[in-house]
């Protein structure tokens, strides 16, 4: 089926969908902005820009089934990769500010036996300075299906891709590794006595009144509105195979197994931001940087850029999940830029619509020394 009609259904779709849900009138100008810019990106999946709480725009291309010929549209739900490391990094506050865990007690006081657990803080975890050796990573490469990690649990998964001795001394340096999160998983999991996917519904989707999101475990394609992945969509479609996509195992829940829609997603960034689901000390830890050199803060990164005269910080997660890209922003004046695409886009693609629809101004070059 070709994609032109695909886009022109999806826009039709979009602009239906957005009437109930925007509170404010279209922006005419950002829709045909991100018409363009999508048009010279080969951008596919859900744009939408926010602020303020409301929607200033969404713009929905390409399909959510090729296949069946089913367009994409604002209902579309997309895995958002490893913005779920940033979720989870919400999860661990929200129970911070609730007593029951802190970012600075060794996790041996949650995990007694865990090898590493006199050594490593959660503060240490969440931030990718831990010294963990990223096993889980060479572990998913050397099998090549998620088959192969069926029905293991958190500290199944913590003993056999997260236990191996430190790379380095905790707080020594950076260095991103997805078996932080097992650690962090497991440690939930033992402070609550309920699942992670239980537990993000419970102290954050639910709250929030998420309906269109959760944590993936088993079949995504299974999930309603589930947008299919795709190697290429041009010239034609080409699916992306589904042996490192399916069935989700439950222990890559905080690594990788947050879905949703893009309005959901903007009422999370509003609802963690800006609303009272954390406390001001645990809101203002999402906006430090622990590591400098790579703009870290806790599960995402913090950038500062300029824009309409002045500097402002970014909360920025450009996120990569197989053929699922995501880049998800929120600036301190509560801007937001949520794109998700199905199509393996490029990462700097992601960057470059997101900094023009925010109005990243360039960074002017350093005048050369006399």
């Amino acid at each position: 089926m070709s994609l032109r009609p695909m886009r022109l259904a999806a826009v039709a779709c979009a602009l239906l969908l957005a009437l109930p849900l925007a509170a404010p009138a279209r922006d005419h100008a950002l829709e045909a902005q991100a018409d363009r810019l999508a048009a010279q990106e080969h951008f596919d999946g859900v744009i939408l820009v926010g602020g303020g709480h409301d929607v200033r725009m969404r713009r929905a291309y390409g399909p959510e089934d090729a296949e069946r010929g089913i367009a994409a549209t604002p209902a579309t739900r997309y895995q958002a990769g490893s913005f779920s490391k940033w979720l989870a990094s919400v999860v661990v506050l929200r129970l911070v500010d609730q007593g029951r865990l802190s970012l600075d007690k060794p996790v041996s006081t949650w995990l007694p036996d865990y090898a590493n657990g006199d050594r490593v803080t959660l503060h240490h975890l969440l931030s990718h300075t831990s010294g963990v050796p990223n096993d889980l990573a060479a572990a998913l490469k050397a099998n090549g299906t998620m088959a192969a990690f069926a029905g293991i649990d958190a500290l199944t998964a913590v003993r056999r891709f997260a236990s191996s001795p430190l790379a380095f001394a905790p707080g020594e340096r950076f260095d991103y590794s997805h078996s932080n999160w097992l650690v962090v998983q497991a440690v939930i999991e033992r402070v609550t006595g309920h699942p992670y996917a239980q537990v993000a519904r419970e102290q954050v989707l639910q709250p929030l009144r998420l309906r269109d999101s959760g944590v993936s475990v088993g079949d995504f394609y299974g999930i309603p509105h589930a947008a299919r992945g795709y190697d290429a969509l041009h010239p034609q479609a080409k699916p992306a195979s589904t042996a490192m996509l399916s069935p989700v195992p439950e222990f890559l829940g905080p690594v990788g197994g947050l879905y949703g829609t893009a309005d959901d997603l903007l009422r999370l960034l509003d609802g963690v931001y800006d609303g009272d689901l954390l406390s001001p000390s645990s809101r203002e830890a999402l906006w430090r940087v622990n590591v400098p050199e790579q703009d870290y803060a806790y599960g995402g990164r913090v950038r500062t850029r300029r824009i309409d005269g002045r500097e402002h910080r970014l909360s920025w997660n450009n996120n990569s999940n197989g053929p699922y890209k995501s880049l998800i922003v929120r600036a301190d004046d509560g801007r937001s830029v949520v794109l998700l695409n199905n199509s393996r886009i490029d990462g700097a693609a992601l960057t470059r619509i997101a900094e023009a629809l925010l109005g990243v101004e360039a960074e002017q070059p350093t005048p050369a020394a006399h």
